[in-house]
């Protein structure tokens, strides 16, 4: 759990970062990297994304809910048809999104550093085996530390996404990496076997396209 506690502030700190720059804030309204999305939006979903640590930490640990792995709490969120982002979960997402931009980039920055803030005795007190609930499972719930994975995920992916929308340099450190490439991988190995995703590591005549890419 220490290393993926140290994971998740570092992404949240890099985001932060980039959330709170002036290229973030002069693109607020414009379109950003990530299909469907303005700038504004993606930094509130990840805002969002981020305070929902804080809440499941909040709330009563479930009882009776039904204990899913990774690969379940992500189901089917790999997008190989654009318009299939009309459905779902999708469409909710960006709403939520979209609301919290509306604050403006000053407000949703500083509510992302405070977030982060807020979390840090939170986490560091807590049982990595504690259950917390999961939207997108109906009844159901993971570990803190499996869910805490999903939030390094989102803060790295996105941070990328926004460093990229306005074209601000884009890094990861090590620790996080570590954590995010972990959680592909087994994302991968879930959805295509291990034959399918060692050939694509290691051998361009054998693989088959795009097991690699998991959302």
């Amino acid at each position: 759990m220490e290393r993926t506690v140290e994971a998740f502030f570092l992404a949240g700190e890099a985001t932060a970062a980039v959330v709170g720059s002036p290229e973030v804030a002069a693109a607020w309204s414009a379109p950003s990297a990530l299909a469907d999305y303005r700038v504004g939006e993606l930094v509130g979903h990840t805002l969002v994304a981020t305070a929902r640590l804080e809440l499941v930490l909040s709330e009563e640990e479930p009882v009776g809910a039904t204990v899913v792995d990774l690969p379940t709490f992500y189901g089917t969120n790999r997008v190989d048809d654009p318009s299939t982002t009309d459905g779902g979960f999708h469409p909710l997402i960006r709403a939520v999104g979209a609301e919290s931009a509306e604050r403006g980039p000053e407000a949703v920055a500083a509510e992302l550093r405070g977030t982060l803030d807020r979390l840090r005795p939170l986490v560091a007190g807590a049982d990595p085996g504690r259950l917390v609930s999961v939207l997108n499972v109906r009844n159901g719930a993971t570990t803190l530390e499996e869910y805490l994975r999903t939030r390094v995920v989102e803060l790295v992916v996105h941070g990328d996404d926004l460093a990229v929308s306005v074209g601000l340099a884009s890094g990861v450190a090590p620790a996080a990496a570590d954590v995010v490439l972990g959680v592909c991988l087994e994302l991968a190995r879930a959805r295509s076997g291990d034959l399918a995703v060692l050939r694509a590591f290691v051998r361009r005549e054998r693989a088959e396209a795009d097991v690699l890419r998991v959302l």
